[in-house]
């Protein structure tokens, strides 16, 4: 059974030619209807087209689980799987970047700044760049993410060579290549990577057993799981110090993608042919 087959068609004259299109004014209401539902498990390494296959014998039937699951947006229907987030996100490194080696409080950068490694230009200056101290043959890294509350980053595949580990030690002095309005861009220089760790271990939900609930802190749909039912980023601001007040504990990203459930709901075959009783055209004078 294909959703659009089951439609109203219109007929549509263009210059290119005459084309019959489906009456996008024509919604499924099942609210009234009581449907059989199963649960099926599955996360984003299978796709609905695989799936419905496997459930519907059919490619064409994976919006009957969007109808199950009371969603529009396949791609956000499914669980991020946990090998896939572990190999996309393998070298990327989550920090903070500080003022001096000792400082403590971090500065934020937009995203898509470019980090390179800071160097003492001695030799041809025909190396380096006319506005500040690095290597335009060097190595470089991309800032991906930025979590501004907390002045965390993300940034992705050093290239050229690795200048920044994920040890959580301050490393050596970088400078940040920030773009701003009218194409230009602005250096902003001895600044050192701290607080590293891999990407995945990025804290993404912080629990506060005092009031027993867990807050989303704003990290990326990147690095939290896909799902229709995923709670909405809260723009409250958890510190390291609240958290230790309220007695809270950090879930990074990983946890989260690890005990997300991979469970989705999938209206049983038997009951598919009730729905095409349930289209409903609006009417429009």
């Amino acid at each position: 059974m294909k959703y659009f087959e089951n439609l109203p068609k219109k007929n549509f004259t263009s210059t290119i030619g005459d084309f019959e299109i489906s009456d996008f004014f024509t919604y499924l209401d099942f609210s009234d209807l009581s449907l059989n539902i199963s649960t099926i498990q599955i996360d984003s390494k299978t796709t609905l087209l695989e799936a419905s296959y496997s459930v519907y014998n059919d490619i064409n039937s994976f919006w009957l689980f969007l109808v199950s699951n009371n969603t529009i947006n396949p791609f956000n229907l499914l669980a991020t799987n946990v090998n896939i987030f572990i190999t996309e996100n393998t070298n990327k490194i989550d920090l903070t970047l500080v003022s001096s080696p000792t400082g403590s409080t971090g500065i934020a950068f937009p995203e898509g700044s470019i980090i390179v490694p800071y160097i003492a230009n001695t030799g041809d200056s025909a190396s380096y760049s006319s506005t500040s101290n690095f290597d335009l043959n060097g190595p470089l890294t991309l800032i991906e993410e930025t979590m501004f509350y907390d002045s965390t980053m993300i940034i992705k595949d050093q290239k050229g060579n690795t200048f920044i580990s994920n040890d959580g030690t301050t490393g050596s002095a970088v400078l940040v290549i920030t773009p701003i309005n009218g194409g230009t861009y602005s250096v902003n220089k001895l600044l050192y990577p701290s607080k590293t760790k891999d990407a995945i271990l990025a804290v993404a939900k912080v629990e506060l057993s005092s009031e027993s609930k867990i807050e989303d802190i704003g990290v990326s749909d990147k690095y939290t799981p896909r799902s229709g039912s995923k709670s909405s980023k809260s723009s409250v601001a958890i510190s390291a110090d609240a958290i230790g007040v309220c007695g809270g504990s950090e879930i990074t990203a990983l946890e989260v993608i690890e005990t997300t459930s991979k469970n989705i709901d999938a209206i049983i075959q038997s009951q598919v042919g009730l729905l095409k009783s349930l289209f409903v055209t609006t009417k429009y004078n």
